[in-house]
């Protein structure tokens, strides 16, 4: 179905409100503006009091990791002290047991060579 011959073009009637009180709505969108002006603000204080506990608590981290480096490393040395001396009361134990046994010095180096 056409259209109206210039119905792209006709003029929008437009309804007035004369009764809307401009400055009471201009004065309240300002409220408005102002309040989140400083919850945005507000916001901004948080954030940052956010960052620099991370910072805080990062730096706190970071440390015990290298504390508990440290502590490894030092087990793990004091086990391997462990375990060599357990070897060598194993070998001292052996070594008897052949001499006890009878065994001469010499025959026990040809053994170990």
């Amino acid at each position: 179905m056409p259209r109206p011959k210039g119905s792209k073009n006709k003029a929008k009637s437009e309804v007035k409100n004369t009764s809307v009180d401009l400055d009471a709505l201009i004065e309240e969108k300002k409220a408005a503006s102002s309040l989140l002006e400083e919850e945005i603000s507000s916001i901004g204080v948080k954030i940052e009091e956010l960052k620099a506990e991370k910072k805080e608590k990062s730096a706190s981290l970071k440390d015990l990791a290298k504390e508990i480096a440290k502590l490894e490393e030092k087990k793990a040395k004091e086990e391997e002290a462990k375990a060599e001396e357990q070897r060598k009361a194993d070998l001292e134990n052996v070594l008897s047991n052949l001499l006890s046994s009878g065994m001469s010095v010499e025959a026990i180096l040809e053994k170990l060579k």
